[in-house]
This record gives structure tokens, sequence and C-alpha cells, in this order.
């Protein structure tokens, strides 16, 4: 798998997005880093952009 670059969240988000999908904090975070491509982590991923957590900048 290519190296990705990390997703960063805005403050507080975390735990939000862990609540949003039915998932732990841990599996977000990881999930933030790109250590895997699993189906609920490429979820992860997508929710966090749809419900706009991602930091702009």
């Amino acid at each position: 798998m290519a190296k990705r670059k990390r997703i960063k969240l805005r403050r507080g988000c975390q735990i939000k997005l862990a609540e949003d999908c039915g998932v732990g904090v841990a599996t977000v975070r990881r999930a933030l880093q790109w250590e895997l491509d699993s189906d609920i982590q490429n979820l992860i991923r997508k929710r966090a952009h749809e419900l706009g957590y991602v930091k702009r900048w």
C-alpha cells in the first residue's frame, strides 16, 4: 500500500466520529493514520469528510 498523508481532524471531533460510526476511538485513530485499508476504515475516512470534521489547513 502506498504511503498516505495522515488526516487531521478538528479538536474534539475524533470522539464524535467514533460515536457516529459506532466504533472505538482507537479504530478512528488507526483509520486516520492509514495503517490499513479495510472497509470500516474507508467508511471512517469517508464519514470524516462528509461531516466536515477534517481540518482545512
